[in-house]
């Protein structure tokens, strides 16, 4: 089996944020992910909030449009978090993405796909 590269870098517009994701899952964003599931009644249940913290603390490699004093503020989960509110939930809006686009999630994708 080959090491799978990290080649493709996805781009997703948020306001005036660009964030930088990864594109392909790795066996090890795999194993994060599964360690978050518990199985309640035969039904997998996974915290919605930690399954986006984890998704995006592992994807997200970078941003553009985000400072402080003027100054441009590297990408963290601290940070995203320090963004002002907003009708729009930022990390709801992220995890989503990042949910559809992964390859974690096949059947989002599917889903995805046939709305758009």
């Amino acid at each position: 089996m080959e090491i799978q590269k990290q080649g493709e870098i996805l781009e997703h517009k948020w306001k005036d944020i660009t964030f930088r994701v990864r594109a392909q899952a790795t066996a090890g964003d795999r194993f994060e992910i599964d360690i978050l599931y518990d199985v309640d009644k035969g039904v997998v249940v996974v915290p919605r909030r930690e399954l986006y913290r984890t998704l995006i603390k592992r994807f997200v490699v970078g941003w553009e449009g985000v400072t402080e004093d003027g100054k441009p503020v590297p990408f963290s989960l601290e940070n995203l978090e320090r963004l002002p509110a907003d009708n729009e939930d930022v990390i709801l809006f992220l995890g989503s993405f990042i949910v559809n686009k992964s390859g974690l999630f096949p059947a989002a994708e599917e889903s995805s796909e046939k709305k758009g």
